[in-house]
């Protein structure tokens, strides 16, 4: 009999995934959903979630997870770490399912982790420990997205400039990247926790589309009537100059879009991974229809 999912506590309900993760599971009858933060923290939520205030210490979490079915972390970087706390919580608790904080990149590759050390070198750690959980009757599922396409695209992140129309090509811009949607990152949370034992201690991969910075530009040409202004470059220079700390938030967005568009970081997950799109029953998503969605919001 497959364990039942309906307590659900998530950890970063705040930020850009966790808010879309939150918006799907209150949109679904099959859950009861609460929010754990920090006591500091100023953050409001939609009326009717529970809201439950922590320091994180043993005792705070443990009366927070008692009871409780499934745990979902969607923190920033800088409390990857955190979750250690809250795995060993979570299994003295008796929570049946921990989805950590991945999202984003795969984690399983090496290169990637060497890219983002020392960050990247905490999110394996995680992965390892809840490995080591097991036995100890919690289960655990990880969820690489690649990029978030419709954020992503707004913050520059793929190399695209919307306010400015210039854009940053790679090598080409011919290289397939897996990226996906905040909402659809967000219904495969939630169909991980319907599909509980098709999904216990797996590394899924998902996307809304995977495309090429030369199909993005296309559409985005196309569809803001504007020639865009393009700068080549390539992307072992945007590593150099990453490492090295130069460009946008220390280095980090040229690392960024040397993962996407890069040899070698597993980023097309169509060609280099299996995709669970199918067994979670996420729909298909366009490209086109994305940016035409984008375009209007932000005109």
């Amino acid at each position: 009999m497959a364990p039942t999912m309906k307590k659900v506590v998530l950890i970063g309900a705040s930020g850009n995934i966790g808010s879309s993760i939150l918006s799907a599971l209150t949109s679904s009858p099959k859950f009861e959903v609460c929010v754990l933060t920090r006591h500091e923290s100023k953050n409001t939520f939609p009326p009717g979630i529970a809201v439950f205030k922590t320091d994180y210490s043993p005792d705070s979490l443990a009366e927070v997870l008692q009871g409780q079915d499934a745990v979902i972390c969607a923190l920033a970087h800088d409390a990857w770490s955190t979750q250690i706390k809250i795995i060993d919580a979570a299994v003295k608790a008796g929570v049946k399912r921990f989805i950590p904080s991945e999202y984003g990149n795969n984690t399983l590759n090496a290169k990637v982790v060497e890219l983002f050390s020392p960050k990247m070198d905490v999110k394996a750690e995680v992965l390892e420990y809840l490995k080591k959980q097991e036995g100890n009757g919690m289960s655990w599922t990880g969820l690489a997205t690649g990029g978030f396409f419709d954020w992503g695209l707004k913050t520059g992140i793929f190399g695209f400039n919307i306010d400015t129309h210039t854009a940053t090509i790679y090598d080409g811009g011919h290289r397939p990247f897996s990226v996906t949607n905040l909402n659809q990152v967000a219904s495969a949370v939630v169909s991980i926790l319907s599909h509980p034992n098709e999904t216990a201690n797996h590394y899924l991969y998902i996307d809304s589309f995977t495309v090429t910075q030369s199909e993005i530009l296309s559409v985005l040409e196309k569809e803001t009537g504007k020639k865009w202004t393009v700068e080549e470059k390539k992307i072992n220079d945007a590593i150099k100059e990453g490492k090295e700390g130069k460009g946008e938030f220390g280095g980090a967005m040229l690392l960024l879009h040397a993962s996407f568009m890069g040899e070698g970081f597993g980023s097309d997950y169509r060609k280099d991974e299996v995709l669970a799109n199918g067994m979670l029953g996420l729909p298909k998503q366009d490209l086109t229809d994305t940016v035409k969605n984008l375009l209007s919001e932000t005109a």
